[in-house]
């Protein structure tokens, strides 16, 4: 979804925008999880999943609400439990935005050479 969510203003973006708030998720008091996983569980797995979209949108407003989520004094045990998904989705935001989509998921690109 994060490449539909390239434009700010789309309703991709909203959604994984507010995906990353556990308040949204728990108030949508969904029908549905995964046996191994309890309630809240869920909802942070689909926060992180939230934050990881809007990394691959590529866009500064993505970077700037992420940022503001590392500064956020707001649910310390919650930030703590997404503060490294919020690293990656920042570093894989300013990937695309500086390769472009094909190139910062290319195994070939230059960033995948330097881990070699």
């Amino acid at each position: 979804m994060g490449f539909l969510a390239r434009d700010p203003s789309s309703r991709a973006f909203a959604y994984l925008r507010d995906g990353t708030s556990l308040r949204a998720w728990q108030s949508k008091s969904l029908p549905w999880s995964f046996p191994s996983l309890r309630n809240e569980d869920r909802d942070v797995l689909m926060v992180r999943r939230s934050i990881t979209g809007l990394g691959f949108s590529g866009t500064e407003a993505a970077r700037e609400h992420l940022r503001g989520m590392e500064r956020s004094p707001e649910y310390p045990r919650f930030r703590q439990l997404v503060q490294h998904n919020v690293a990656e989705a920042i570093q894989m935001s300013e990937r695309v935005q500086s390769l472009g989509y094909e190139r910062a998921f290319d195994e070939e690109s230059p960033k995948s050479q330097e881990s070699q």
